[in-house]
């Protein structure tokens, strides 16, 4: 098998040597790919060089690159690739209209699989933590106490944010949740939070 022949791409600065590299090694390792599926892999490699973890292959840009490049429509080089698979077991995966490098998409999983858990997990109850909030927020003439309630929010999850602009209490609040996470642990008998 005769190696890729890149020329044109190196020329106009499209690929890097890494993503070439990427499609050489394919293209020796999966005798069934062809030059064209190899270079959709190289692009899909380039990709990461932008900031980007995956392609949406709906996206016309991303389509006329791979026309240009692979000299074949996205569609096309995407039926019976025997480099993609929607489940892993290949150099690409193609999962919810996005072309991922395997390793990229491994890591998504794991990191929504991640977050997903800690979102089920319940940190503070409303009614554990009445007597810790009225000592930790005192009542104010602001109805709500947007502190409180977003103290009580982010505390609810094992993961929450809290936004505002400068000046709009978000270090005190945390601080406060903290407060407040580590006297429900003292109440429960339990080992103090520790953050990661």
């Amino acid at each position: 098998m005769n190696a890729i022949d890149f020329n044109t791409q190196q020329a106009d600065g499209a690929l890097r040597p890494g993503d070439i590299a990427l499609a050489s090694f394919l293209h020796r390792q999966f005798s069934t790919a062809t030059d064209a599926q190899c270079r959709l892999a190289a692009l899909v490699s380039q990709q990461l060089a932008n900031g980007h973890l995956c392609v949406p292959i709906g996206v016309s840009a991303f389509a006329q690159q791979v026309q240009q490049t692979c000299g074949a429509p996205l569609a096309i080089l995407l039926e019976d690739n025997p480099l993609s698979s929607w489940d892993g077991r290949s150099p690409l995966v193609l999962d919810e209209g996005k072309l991922y490098l395997c390793r990229y998409w491994r890591l998504e999983v794991a990191i929504a699989t991640h977050l997903s858990r800690r979102l089920q997990k319940n940190l503070l109850e409303a009614s554990a933590v009445k007597a810790s909030l009225a000592h930790l927020f005192p009542a104010t003439d602001d109805t709500p106490d947007w502190q409180m309630l977003a103290c009580l929010l982010a505390g609810r999850k094992a993961i929450g944010i809290i936004t505002g602009g400068p000046g709009t209490g978000k270090t005190t609040t945390v601080v406060k949740l903290l407060a407040l996470l580590q006297q429900q642990a003292l109440d429960r008998a339990q080992p103090f939070v520790t953050l990661l």
